[in-house]
C-alpha cells in the first residue's frame, strides 16, 4: 500500500518522473527574437532521469545522486544537449530578416531571392569649388587630396564633414560654365530670314539688300549672290547677349529655275543706300526732238555754185541709239544722272531691269560732264566689272548702290540642351576628360500655339490645354520609327502625358519652344 507521506521516501528513486522535454514551442508574430528550443540542462536532465524509472534493464538503478557514475553521465548529456539547442535556436533566429544578427544572415537571405549585396561604401557627395574672382586674387588654384568641407545643418542636423578623394585643380574661368546661347548660323538656300548685327541697322521695308560672297568676288561671271527687298524689320534687344535686328525677305534664297545657291564662300550682306538712273533715263522721245536736231535744216547760206546747204542734226540717225537702246555688250563704264559722292571704289552695284537683274563691282569713281540725248549734265563715271551689260538701257535699269555692309549676326540657340554633348559658349582650355559636371537652370517650356489635348502615359487620363498656356517639356523628344515625334509634357498640375505628331505639325501648329535654360 502506498503512503502520501513523502517523509518515508528515503532513497530519492522516485523524484523525477515526470518528461520534461521536447516542451511545446509558440511563437506569435511580430517577435524580436524566435524560441527554438526544446529543452534546457535542466530539463534534459530531468527527463532522463524520469526515462530511468520506466526503462525495464535498469530497475536496479535506485541511486538519483549526483556522485553516482550514471547520473554524472546523464548530466554531461544534458550540458551537451543544452549547447545544442541554445545554438540551434541562434541559428534559426538568424533565418529570418526580423530576427537575424549577422551580416552574413542578411546577405544570404538576399542572395536567396537574386539580390547580392554592393560593398559598403563612405557616405559621398558631389561638390563644386568656386574661386573669388575679385581683380587680385589667383586666377588658379590647387586643392589637395584630404582637403576638410564641413556641410552647413539645416533645422535640427548636424553638420557633416567631409574630405577630397582626388587632386583638384580650380580655375576662375570654370566657376560657372555657360552653354553656347547665340550660334552663327550661315544664310542657306531657300531662307527668308537674315540676322544683322544691332539694333540700329538703319534698314526699312522696301530697302534693298545684296548678300554675296567670295564666290562673286574672284569671278565676275559668278551668279551665287542674291538681291532681295526688305518685308519687315525687326531689332531685338535680349536681356543678355547682344542686340540684333531680324529681316525678312520677299522671297526664298537661292533660285529654282535655274538651279542657284546663294552665296557659301565667307558670304557678305550688304545694304544698298542709294537708288539711282543711268545718264539718259529722262531723255526725251527720239521723235519729239525738233526736226533741225533729229533730221537736220537748211543753212541761209549758199555753196559756191549757189546751192542751199544742207546741215544734218546732230542726232540724226540716232533713233536706234537712243536711251530705249540696250547698252553694247562688254561696257566698261557707265553714267548716272547725278554727281554720288557717297559711291566709293570696290563697292557693288547692281542694275535692275523689269527682265534682269546683275552685280558689278566698282573699279574706279569720277565725276563727268556728259552731254547727250539733248541733255547736258554732270554725271558719275563709274567704271564697273560684270557682265551682260547688254541686258540694259538707260530708260529701264534702276542702280542700287553705295553698298554698307551689315555684319551677320548670331542667332539665339532655342534648341533644349539635351543628349551628352554640350556647346559652350566660349573656348575653354584644360577642360579633361573625366570631369564631373554639375548641370543646373530651368526647364525647357512649350507655348500652347492652339488647343490640344495631352493623353496619359498609361493612357487613362486625358486632359485639353487653351492657346496661351505653358507647359514643361519633361524629357528630350522621342523620335518613333514611324518618323513621328513624341514629346512628354507636364503641366502646373504635375499631370504627364503624351502627344505624338509629324515634327511639322508639332512645332508650329500645336506648340513652340521657349529659348532654351529660361
Amino acid at each position: 500500500m502506498a503512503s502520501e507521506d513523502s517523509t518515508l521516501d528515503t532513497c530519492g528513486c522516485c523524484e523525477g518522473i515526470t518528461q520534461l522535454t521536447p516542451q511545446t514551442l509558440t511563437n506569435l508574430p511580430g517577435l524580436a527574437a524566435v524560441a527554438y528550443r526544446v529543452g534546457t540542462q535542466g530539463s534534459f536532465k530531468t527527463t532522463m532521469l524520469a526515462d530511468l524509472s520506466g526503462s525495464d534493464g535498469l530497475t536496479a538503478l535506485t541511486t538519483r545522486s549526483d556522485d553516482d557514475a550514471a547520473v554524472a553521465l546523464l548530466d554531461a548529456c544534458a550540458t551537451m544537449l543544452d549547447v545544442l539547442t541554445f545554438y540551434q535556436e541562434r541559428i534559426a533566429n538568424e533565418g529570418y530578416l526580423r530576427t537575424a544578427t549577422e551580416r552574413f544572415s542578411i546577405l544570404e537571405l538576399a542572395r536567396a531571392i537574386g539580390y547580392e549585396l554592393n560593398p559598403g561604401v563612405a557616405a559621398s557627395t558631389l561638390l563644386a569649388f568656386e574661386m573669388e574672382t575679385a581683380p587680385s586674387a589667383p586666377t588658379t588654384a590647387i586643392i589637395p587630396i584630404g582637403t576638410k568641407i564641413q556641410s552647413l545643418p539645416g533645422q535640427d542636423e548636424q553638420p557633416q564633414t567631409f574630405e577630397t578623394i582626388e587632386l583638384i585643380e580650380a580655375r576662375t574661368v570654370w566657376n560657372r560654365l555657360k552653354p553656347q546661347t547665340f550660334k552663327l548660323i550661315l544664310p542657306k538656300f531657300g531662307d527668308t530670314e537674315l540676322y544683322l548685327q544691332g539694333a540700329a541697322t538703319n534698314i526699312k521695308p522696301g530697302d534693298a539688300l545684296l548678300l554675296i560672297g567670295d564666290e562673286r568676288k574672284n569671278d565676275p561671271g559668278n551668279e551665287n549672290w542674291d538681291l532681295r527687298r526688305v518685308q519687315t524689320v525687326k531689332p531685338v534687344t535680349p536681356i543678355s547677349g547682344p542686340s540684333y535686328t531680324v529681316v525678312t525677305l520677299d522671297n526664298g534664297l537661292g533660285s529654282i529655275t535655274p538651279p542657284i545657291e546663294p552665296a557659301h564662300q565667307n558670304p557678305k550682306v550688304y545694304a544698298l543706300r542709294l537708288r539711282a538712273n543711268l545718264f539718259g533715263y529722262n531723255a526725251p522721245d527720239w521723235h519729239t526732238l525738233p526736226v533741225a536736231l533729229r533730221i537736220g535744216e537748211i543753212s541761209p547760206q549758199k555753196d559756191a555754185q549757189g546751192n542751199a546747204i544742207f546741215i544734218p542734226g546732230i542726232y540724226a540717225n540716232r533713233q536706234n541709239s537712243w536711251a530705249d537702246a540696250h547698252l553694247a555688250a562688254g561696257t566698261k563704264s557707265v553714267n548716272l544722272d547725278a554727281v554720288y559722292s557717297s559711291i566709293t571704289q570696290a563697292s557693288w552695284v547692281v542694275l535692275s531691269a523689269p527682265d534682269w537683274t546683275e552685280v558689278f563691282q566698282v573699279q574706279a569713281v569720277a565725276e563727268e560732264t556728259k552731254s547727250d540725248y539733248n541733255l547736258n549734265l554732270k554725271t558719275t563715271r563709274l567704271a564697273i566689272s560684270g557682265e551682260q551689260t547688254e541686258k540694259f538701257s538707260p530708260r529701264t535699269a534702276s542702280v542700287y548702290a553705295q553698298s554698307e555692309e551689315i555684319s551677320l549676326a548670331a542667332q539665339p540657340v532655342t534648341d533644349p540642351i539635351q543628349g551628352d554633348t554640350v556647346v559652350l559658349d566660349q573656348l575653354l582650355l584644360g577642360l579633361a576628360a573625366n570631369h564631373t559636371l554639375i548641370v543646373a537652370g530651368k526647364r525647357m517650356r512649350v507655348l500652347v500655339l492652339r488647343s490640344f489635348s495631352l493623353t496619359s502615359a498609361d493612357g487613362s487620363q486625358n486632359t485639353g490645354y487653351q492657346t496661351g498656356d505653358s507647359l514643361i517639356v519633361a524629357q528630350a523628344p522621342v523620335t518613333l520609327p514611324t518618323g513621328q515625334v513624341q514629346w512628354t509634357l507636364t503641366d502646373k498640375n504635375n499631370f504627364t502625358g503624351l502627344i505624338t505628331r509629324n515634327p511639322q505639325a508639332t512645332r508650329t501648329a500645336l506648340f513652340r519652344l521657349t529659348p532654351a535654360l529660361v
